[in-house]
């Protein structure tokens, strides 16, 4: 049988922005480290989707 963590909604955003920020600066170090375009585009695209995670996080009430 599993565990069930119970977090708020707040945390939920905060956790998944910062989660989601993290994997994008590493795959921006590996897209600009090797010469992959794609990997850059979609680093980019993460770190405005992270952005606007935090953005969703902070108006979050609980």
């Amino acid at each position: 049988m599993g565990v069930i963590f119970l977090i708020s909604n707040k945390a939920f955003f905060y956790y998944t922005a910062s989660s989601l920020l993290f994997m994008s600066l590493i795959a921006l170090a590996c897209g600009l480290a090797l010469p992959e375009t794609w990997m850059v585009f979609g680093a980019i695209a993460g770190i405005i989707g992270s952005i606007w995670l935090f953005r969703v996080a902070k108006r979050t009430k609980n």
